[in-house]
């Protein structure tokens, strides 16, 4: 990835030629998805640790 900075400096951005398939694929969207999951997950844990968060 860096060789193509090196080759194109500044020029790629006023190109639009900036590789971005690196943080736009799949692969990537999946791994986000999985952390964001686990994220939720622990929040749904500690909240029922902690139990509710009002009582009426």
């Amino acid at each position: 990835m860096m060789s193509f900075y090196d080759r194109k400096g500044v020029e790629s951005w006023s190109q639009g030629i900036v590789p971005h398939f690196i943080t736009c694929n799949a692969f990537i969207g999946r791994a986000y998805a999985q952390v964001f999951q686990g994220y939720l997950r622990d929040c749904a844990k500690k909240a029922r640790e902690n139990g509710p968060v009002c009582s009426a």
